[in-house]
């Protein structure tokens, strides 16, 4: 029996549809496929973002740079600081320079300005809770005697760093990283004093110790948080 006409253009429009369909579903697939790889590379990407701050080895790397840093402020606090420790010195520094930056950028100021950098990117990392802090404190001993006897040429280097105009919070970061390790040792020395026997020297030396961190994180309150 012969077939009609009409019925061979019906088979032939439906090879050609089903070829369409089967096209359209491949393409899907693929597109599919892409989507969840896609979503897949994200989370893997945020895991190992987080891996990344996060593993031992990294915070490991982290507690050997800052005790490198350690050393070169105590090297910058013997042989360094002594030129720029008066005001009539920095005074001296900005007519030579003409502005903060320059002084910050300045060939003498290499180490200072690996010191200031690494502090104020530090503090980032810690107050925005990136790292433990209690483990970091237990890790890291802070300078806080860099932040304190620096501070005011840290200030003045920020008040000029355009010359006549300055920028705010040149050392905010670092400051604000200084006042939780005051905290910290608040609460460390407090501990310590009521376990010592009272009326001891010992005693008396804690006691000691906490009212001057306390002072200290007052004074850090006022410029940073206040």
């Amino acid at each position: 029996m012969k077939m009609s006409d009409s019925f061979w253009r019906f088979l032939s429009r439906l090879a050609i549809f089903s070829k369409k369909l089967a096209t359209i579903a491949a393409l899907f697939a693929t597109g599919w496929g892409a989507i969840e790889w896609a979503m897949h590379w994200r989370q893997d990407r945020q895991r190992d973002l987080v891996s990344q701050i996060s593993t031992y080895g990294s915070f490991k790397e982290l507690i050997v740079k800052s005790h490198c840093i350690e050393l070169k402020v105590n090297a910058w606090m013997r042989d360094e600081w002594p030129k720029y420790d008066e005001p009539a010195k920095r005074e001296e520094l900005l007519k030579k320079y003409k502005t903060g930056a320059d002084i910050y950028y300045s060939k003498e100021m290499e180490n200072f300005r690996e010191i200031h950098s690494y502090f104020e990117e530090l503090g980032i990392v810690v107050n925005h809770k990136v790292v433990d802090f209690t483990a970091f404190f237990d890790a890291v001993t802070f300078p806080s005697n860099y932040e304190e006897e620096t501070r005011e040429f840290q200030k003045f280097i920020g008040d000029h760093w355009f010359g006549k105009h300055g920028i705010a919070g040149f050392t905010e970061n670092m400051q604000k990283m200084s006042y939780q390790y005051a905290q910290g040792r608040i609460a460390a020395f407090a501990a310590a004093a009521e376990k010592a026997e009272q009326g001891t020297p010992e005693r008396h030396r804690l006691e000691g110790e906490r009212e001057y961190w306390t002072g200290y994180a007052k004074k850090l309150k006022v410029l940073v948080l206040d």
